[in-house]
């Protein structure tokens, strides 16, 4: 315990030192060269200090559990990867610690120098891929960086991008220095992803390919014709609905140079573009996937949906077509949970000028484009739907439109993110290769909860 407090009281030394040397280096007499080498020492220090820490917090919660079992009392549960949520020590604490100390520039340094991944880089790297063998995801053609769900998603309210890494980016002239964050590596997929900010519920950490039973037909009970009339079975049928994890890849080149320098500003570069990589494929195929070549079936390409046509050319919606949309879901008992409506950024602007009624009282569309409400449901606007629809005359320029309970759209996803750094294929160009896998893929439990409409006209 003491041995763990003097290092966590040596970094916070560190971080001291370094906040005073940002604050001294503003002032006119400032040496910043050498100040700017004393805080790129400290950030290694601090760097070497976390992984240290790491591994003095895991020798602690272990002790913890042997204590326990000692005295025969129900340990408490530090969880794996999906364990219970902790603001300080125990697994949790290492896991944010872990994250806080990982650097995807110095994994791609040491993976294009030949060496074996070591520090926090190279425990991610091994719970990546015990993760990866649990979800059944095979290890033949995986890259050479393999990274758990816990270091993609955010785990909770403590899980915060955090201030961590301490470097000064100095101008030309030396005439200005600022403290960068680096953020989580793919940075809090809540927000990036429009169906989750709508209540879509994401499965993490999945294993093999995922059965659901499902109620298909609304259990029934019968009149009594007589005082003592026999009880009649109740009518109830159900199906089963299944999905698989479905590979989503990319690769993307980087000057060599570039992708190995320690640097803040390459580094939250690096994860912004892996980031963006499968965050834009996968709300893609969230939405419109089509169910082949292996995409998921989208949200708007879901059979049994219900829908509403607005002309025979496609129309500007109006009130009436709007309510209709609820009162579809409605008719079907579906209108619970977390309903509300994604439009395409043309759409909303559109009824943020359309009334309600012809006494003018209010717009369809209330509020800015990811905070907004269209008759009291939450409402959000994504360039992911499609608005190059055709219907009859109308050819490549309708909208389509979504109302519905998001908490019936299941998201899965299966181990975390695989990245193959190569150092050879653009070897003569002095680049480097990030190629991306990651495996996802989507369900709506009940399509009976959703309404689209795919022939809205914006003019």
């Amino acid at each position: 315990m003491s041995k763990l407090k003097g290092l966590k009281e040596k970094r916070a030394g560190l971080v001291k030192e370094a906040d005073d040397l940002l604050e001294k280096m503003a002032t006119p007499e400032a040496d910043v060269v050498k100040i700017n080498e004393r805080i790129t020492a400290i950030d290694g220090e601090v760097r070497a200090l976390d992984a240290t820490i790491l591994v003095a917090e895991r020798r602690e919660a272990e002790q913890a559990r042997e204590n326990a079992d000692q005295q025969a009392a129900p340990a408490t549960p530090v969880g794996g990867v999906h364990g219970a949520a902790d603001t300080g020590g125990g697994e949790a604490g290492a896991q944010r610690r872990l994250k806080s100390a990982f650097r995807l520039t110095r994994a791609t340094e040491r993976l294009t120098s030949g060496l074996a991944l070591d520090g926090a880089e190279g425990e991610l790297h091994q719970e990546g891929r015990k993760q990866a063998r649990e979800s059944k995801i095979p290890e033949a053609g995986m890259g050479n960086l393999t990274l758990p769900d816990f270091a993609v998603f955010q785990r909770g309210a403590n899980d915060e991008i955090e201030r961590r890494d301490l470097q000064a980016t100095v101008t030309g002239s030396f005439g200005n220095t600022v403290q960068t964050s680096v953020g989580e590596l793919i940075e809090f997929l809540e927000p990036r992803l429009t169906v989750l900010g709508m209540g879509a519920q994401l499965l993490t950490g999945l294993q093999d390919n995922l059965l659901l039973p499902r109620s298909n037909a609304q259990a029934a009970a019968f009149w009594a014709g007589t005082e003592n009339a026999s009880a009649s079975a109740m009518t109830n049928t159900s199906d089963d609905v299944s999905f698989a994890p479905k590979r989503i890849t990319a690769y993307d080149k980087l000057s060599k140079q570039l992708a190995i320098q320690s640097r803040v500003s390459i580094e939250n570069m690096l994860r912004r573009r892996i980031n963006r990589a499968v965050m834009n494929t996968l709300e893609q195929g969230l939405i419109t996937g089509t169910g082949s070549s292996g995409q998921p079936t989208g949200l708007l390409n879901v059979a049994g949906l219900n829908s509403v046509a607005l002309g025979t050319n496609g129309a500007i919606p109006a009130w009436a077509n709007i309510v209709q949309m609820e009162t579809e879901v409605a008719i079907d008992n579906a209108d619970l949970g977390k309903l509300g409506y994604l439009f395409t950024p043309g759409a909303a602007g559109l009824l943020k000028t359309v009334k309600r009624d012809v006494a003018g009282n209010g717009f369809i569309w209330e509020g800015p484009n990811q905070m907004a409400t269209v008759n009291g449901y939450q409402a959000k606007a994504t360039n992911f739907l499609p608005k190059n629809l055709t219907k009859g005359a109308s050819s490549g320029i309708c909208h389509a439109a979504l109302f519905g309970n998001f908490e019936d759209f299941l998201i899965g996803q299966w181990g975390g993110i695989d990245l193959t750094i190569d150092n050879f294929s653009d070897q003569l160009d002095a680049k480097v290769r990030f190629i991306v896998h990651a495996w996802y893929n989507c369900l709506v439990q009940q399509p009976a909860s959703f309404c689209k409409v795919t022939d809205i006209l914006i003019s």
